[in-house]
C-alpha cells in the first residue's frame, strides 16, 4: 500500500503561537491555558489533534522517540484517511551559555465521520 502523507503550511504556521506560550509559560514558570484560534483552519466537520514536545535540547531523535512512546503522538501518526493533513512546527530558543530549549508540535486535522 502507497501512502502519501501531506503537510498543510497553513496549519503548521499556526503552531507557532502556541510554541512560543509554551515556552513562556516554562520560563515564567507559571501554567496557563495556550489556546490557538484555529477555526478558520480546521473548519466544521473537521477534527484536530495536535502533540506539544519539550526538549532542554535539539537532539531530533528524542523528539521521535517522544513522539512514538506517547499514545496522542502515535495517534497523530497513525492517522488515515481521504481528508487527512499533517502538520508539524519546532521552535528553538538559545540562552547563554549555549543553553537551547527546544519545543515541536506535530498535529493533524482530519474529516470527521458522522
Amino acid at each position: 500500500m502507497n501512502a502519501t502523507t501531506i503537510f498543510d503550511e497553513e496549519l503548521s504556521s499556526l503552531l507557532l503561537p502556541f510554541l512560543e506560550n509554551y515556552e513562556w509559560e516554562r520560563v515564567a514558570n507559571k501554567e496557563g491555558e495556550t489556546k490557538l484560534a484555529i477555526n478558520r483552519i480546521v473548519t466544521l466537520g473537521y477534527s484536530f489533534l495536535a502533540f506539544p514536545i519539550y526538549l532542554p535540547n535539539a537532539d531530533t531523535d528524542a523528539v521521535f522517540t517522544k513522539i512514538m512512546q506517547n499514545k496522542t503522538g502515535r495517534s497523530i501518526l497513525e492517522t488515515k484517511g481521504d481528508s487527512v493533513r499533517f502538520a508539524l512546527r519546532t521552535k528553538a530558543t538559545v540562552y547563554p551559555e549555549n543553553a537551547i530549549d527546544t519545543w515541536t508540535m506535530i498535529a493533524v486535522k482530519y474529516l470527521s465521520l458522522p
